[in-house]
């Protein structure tokens, strides 16, 4: 699977990434990119090991600049270093654990078997596990973006996706520097890429207390401002049709 590599965006991470690491080279996965997100000197020490020990490719931010900007950055590291019959695309995945191989592999396999899809690695937020925040904002989301923007998949938010290579650079002009990014990744597949599931295993370290970099507020405003402008493209295209059918029967009603 060396034509599909790995993408992983991390900003200030702990052992979790060095696990993943460990566990990637085991199972033979890569080459792995690794976005260095401006965590800054304290945790150069990690990225260093992943250079020396785990065989990644380090790109550095030299400010955190958002997880949508550090994925773009890995895309066209990608475009500009393969030639398009040397990689399918990619697959990204989160430097938190949330991802283990065994799923990995699987969104792999789904690409390999389906090289024009979008693949989601999707969780299961009904499972007892997931703590009530990450189960409401997702479950939430899913809705919002089913029946205002028609895009109907059931984890809106998941890092581990295996994307195509002419998407991929699609994707550069995508508008999110941070985790909107994802969202607009979904809308912008609408009329390009079918999207495929695969079940993945849901991880999180604390039902209370997982750790994660997105914010509540200011990232959930972003992401639902993205919905609110599908909103009223809706709002506007049903009043403009419906001006005209207005139009259109007066015109007829007069003859």
């Amino acid at each position: 699977m060396s034509n599909i590599p790995i993408v992983i965006p991390s900003y200030e991470p702990d052992g979790n990434l060095i696990k993943l690491l460990e566990d990637l080279k085991d199972a033979g996965l890569g080459p792995v990119i690794l976005v260095d997100d401006g965590s800054g000197e304290r945790y150069g020490y990690l990225f260093e090991q992943a250079r020396d020990e785990y065989q990644c490719h380090i790109l550095k931010h030299a400010v955190n600049m958002g997880k949508g900007r550090a994925l773009k950055s890995a895309f066209n590291y990608l475009l500009n270093e393969y030639q398009e019959e040397e990689i399918l695309g990619c697959l990204t995945a989160d430097s938190d654990g949330q991802h283990g191989v065994k799923d990995i592999k699987k969104c792999m396999e789904a690409l390999e078997k389906s090289p024009q899809k979008l693949i989601l690695g999707c969780r299961d937020f009904d499972l007892p596990s997931v703590p009530s925040k990450s189960k409401f904002g997702n479950k939430l989301t899913h809705y919002v973006c089913k029946w205002l923007c028609g895009i109907d998949v059931s984890d809106t938010q998941t890092g581990l996706r295996a994307i195509p290579g002419d998407f991929m650079r699609f994707l550069l002009n995508t508008p999110g520097e941070r985790f909107e990014f994802e969202t607009n990744m979904l809308l912008d597949s609408k009329g390009k890429v079918d999207i495929e599931e695969v079940k993945i295993e849901t991880i999180y370290d604390s039902k209370e207390n997982h750790a994660t970099h997105f914010n509540p507020i200011m990232d959930s405003i972003k992401i639902y401002k993205i919905f609110g402008k599908c909103f009223l493209k809706f709002i506007v295209s049903s009043l403009s049709s419906s001006a005209v059918d207005l139009i259109l029967f007066s015109i007829l009603c007069g003859m």
